[in-house]
């Protein structure tokens, strides 16, 4: 892994800490897109009335 991560650094030119801190930015985003997709599907596979845009938001 860590021969991956001085490769990737060194193809973008950038330190190997920053390339780090890059990938690791972009894990989080993609375990929160996770979790939140998880929590949307349970919301739509409930049986409740919908609320109206203009209700949910006062």
């Amino acid at each position: 892994m860590e021969h991956s991560l001085d490769a990737a650094a060194k193809r973008d030119r950038v330190p190997v800490a920053t390339k780090a801190a890059e990938l690791l930015r972009l894990a989080l985003e993609i375990e929160e897109d996770l979790a939140l997709g998880a929590i949307a599907m349970q919301r739509l596979a409930q049986k409740g009335k919908p609320i109206p845009h203009h209700l949910a938001w006062k």
